[in-house]
């Protein structure tokens, strides 16, 4: 149990210097961007966050979907689901889509 200490201060440890390391590395594409029920609980968040938004819940035009996607993936941040796991198996897809749906529809009922 030999741990070294280091009593060093470095300009780092200070507030004012701090600079946050991502918690998760972003790497490609997330998969809730590619399931239709975590897709629709995306579009409800944006859409309740900034309703002015060219994002409709239950269709998408061809042409602004990489513009789209990129409004989308900031929402996977917002929401906190960023570490969630890759359904795997169907049990798992038909779980997480219930979840998902419930929280899609508690977001769209706030947009009221």
């Amino acid at each position: 149990m030999n741990q070294v200490i280091s009593l060093e201060i470095k300009s780092e440890d200070f507030r004012q210097n701090y600079v946050p390391e991502p918690i998760v590395p972003v790497n490609g594409r997330h998969w809730m961007l590619d399931f239709a029920p975590a897709r629709d609980l995306l579009k409800a968040t944006l859409l309740n966050r900034t309703p002015s938004a060219d994002a409709h819940l239950f269709r998408e035009r061809g042409a602004n979907i990489p513009a789209l996607d990129v409004r989308l993936d900031e929402m996977i941040d917002v929401l906190g689901m960023r570490g969630e796991p890759r359904p795997v198996g169907h049990v798992d897809c038909i779980a997480s889509s219930v979840k998902l749906l419930v929280r899609m529809f508690r977001e769209a009922v706030s947009l009221r």
